[in-house]
């Protein structure tokens, strides 16, 4: 019998994976299997979580709640089980890092290997997004650029690294075009 649970977990794969048959790829079940554990799901909790067309996925207003608070229940599962496991022994566990893509590879590669010798018993699950995406929810770390307003009980925003972007010209360019005043 599958519980409550693991059919959250489905929904979660469904949603991240945003297709119904890489869902089932990820979760050894066939694409019909996956379909019928949401729609149980969806019966059990009296609401439609996600809007279902022949092109894309949207959640819906029910749908995005739960899939934030089945992210972090899942990651607050894997976090107590790792915990608990490594108990009286070396560290060891997965860490999620979340960030832009040339972030990833420009500044955190050289320092995860770095990591890896220090903790070998750690593995990265390394996830890229978009630079103005907010926080990622069930990453361990998530870095992104400083959200002005940004208010949130479960996550905690430090300043990480500074990073300016400046503008650069040719002399012949400058000789054609002068009195640059913006980008």
């Amino acid at each position: 019998m599958v519980s409550q649970f693991e059919h959250a977990m489905l929904f979660k794969c469904i949603v991240d994976q945003q297709s119904f048959a890489k869902a089932a790829e990820h979760s050894g079940l066939t694409p019909s299997a996956v379909s019928k554990r949401l729609a149980k799901l969806e019966a059990s909790l009296g609401t439609q979580l996600i809007h279902r067309t022949t092109r894309r996925l949207a959640l819906t207003e029910a749908g995005q709640y739960f899939y934030e608070k089945v992210a972090r229940l899942q990651h607050e599962w894997t976090s107590t089980w790792d915990e608990t496991a490594s108990l009286n022994s070396e560290l060891r566990g997965t860490l999620r890092i979340a960030a832009p893509q040339t972030v990833l590879c420009r500044f955190l590669m050289p320092l995860l290997v770095k990591f890896r010798r220090i903790y070998p018993a750690i593995s990265f699950e390394l996830l890229h997004h978009d630079i103005d995406v907010l926080p990622v929810v069930d990453a361990d770390l998530s870095i992104s650029r400083e959200i002005p307003q940004f208010d949130s009980h479960t996550m905690v925003m430090v300043p990480f690294y500074a990073y300016h972007n400046s503008v650069f010209a040719s002399p012949a360019y400058l000789d054609t075009h002068p009195n640059i005043t913006s980008p």
